[in-house]
């Protein structure tokens, strides 16, 4: 009995190999070709016993490998966002204090390039663009290591990716200009588009678009240089953008008369300021944010400010032009409607609160305490 006791236990114990096996050739492992009683206590412990073995060799191999694998996984990804709080929240609240100034106190005069002292005020603007740039930074900072972590999860979601969302939004998206810039210079000239539904306005609005910047460019300038260029290439320049309307609205061509009497009007229709930060203008002016970090648990850090005034000062890239000229002279005081920089502004100070306030509602031991009543005063103002 001895030997057949044993005889079970070594079928079982190898029975895991076996079972592998089998799968590969398309067989099932067989029990011990010696003839055994069921009735004997001491060969059902052994199936018992070796059976409670296998168990415990496929859970742990099996089952609670698995869970610790996404455990792992999840985790990591959590760590990652951890490490890359405490500096998001803090540039978060430096953006928040900075738009405070400006929206809830009406300190905003260092805007205006001419408002003395024009250092200190420069600087003003500098910081104020080294904040929200320095967001960018971390926030590029730490999707780029998420991606790179061997067991990162493509489905992981930060716990203020809404709030990451809505600030990028805030740069890149600006009113609908294309829009504005057809019905104000239709109403410049008197040609009707109430009649029209809004498919039909977004559609012409976005060939009006087009057409703009091919008239004025064929007279050798661009749209933003309408109200300052030459008079008769100016009046050429309006002359084909009122055929183009009349044509599509199906109304009369206008008369050379109306045409010369509004042309200061018609051409300043056609000028916004706009400094829109495209995506992927967002993650360049966030690569140049960011450099290796060898002293900490971060991979990477934010550059001084002395090297981002160099960026600032140097408009090398596109990206970088658009944005350091991006606060210049918002006036708040006289609010001109056709400078949206003003309510980018606004969306980003209003997308800077949400992020305190989220930050302070899902972390647990919130860094943002001190901040986070000043950020719902701001959010409250900037809807």
């Amino acid at each position: 009995m001895i030997e057949e006791t044993f005889a079970v236990l070594a079928w079982l114990v190898t029975l895991p190999a076996a079972l592998a096996d089998g799968l590969k050739l398309g067989s099932a492992p067989t029990m011990p070709t010696r003839q055994m009683s069921f009735d004997n206590p001491a060969i059902v412990s052994a199936l018992i016993g070796g059976g409670s073995a296998v168990a415990v060799i496929l859970l742990r191999d099996g089952l609670f490998a698995w869970i610790k694998t996404s455990w792992l996984r999840k985790r990591t990804d959590d760590e990652v966002y951890r490490r890359y709080l405490g500096p998001l929240a803090e540039a978060c609240a430096k953006i928040v204090w900075r738009n405070k100034e400006i929206f809830l106190e009406h300190r905003h005069s260092f805007l205006n390039t001419a408002t003395l002292p024009r250092d200190f005020n420069e600087y003003k603007r500098i910081s104020t663009l080294y904040r929200i740039a320095s967001l960018l930074g971390w926030i590029r900072g730490m999707e780029i290591e998420l991606s790179s972590l061997a067991a990162h999860n493509p489905a992981y979601t930060a716990p203020i990716a809404a709030q990451i969302t809505a600030f990028r939004k805030a740069l890149a998206d600006g009113p609908d200009v294309e829009r504005d810039r057809l019905l104000r210079i239709c109403g410049v000239w008197g040609l009707d588009t109430t009649p029209m539904e809004e498919m039909k306005i977004a559609r012409l609005a976005s060939r009006f678009e087009v057409k703009s910047h091919s008239a004025f460019g064929d007279e050798g300038k661009a749209l933003s240089d309408a109200v300052t260029m030459d008079h008769d290439k100016k009046l050429r320049a309006l002359r084909c953008l009122a055929d183009f309307l009349a044509t599509e609205l199906d109304l009369p061509r206008l008369d050379d008369a109306t045409l010369e009497a509004t042309i200061e009007d018609a051409a300043a229709s056609l000028f916004y300021r706009e400094a829109l930060i495209y995506r992927e203008w967002q993650d360049a002016i966030a690569d140049a944010m960011i450099e290796r970090d060898p002293d900490s648990p971060r991979r990477f850090r934010i550059i001084g400010f002395t090297e981002f005034s160099k960026l600032i000062a140097s408009r090398e890239h596109p990206w970088m032009k658009v944005f350091s000229g991006s606060l210049d002279d918002i006036d708040f005081e006289r609010p001109n409607p056709q400078d949206v920089r003003a309510h980018q502004l606004r969306k980003i100070a209003n997308a800077a609160a949400a992020m305190v306030i989220e930050i302070d509602k899902k972390a647990n031991l919130s860094p943002v305490t001190n901040v986070v009543g000043t950020a719902r005063k701001l959010l409250a103002k900037t809807q």
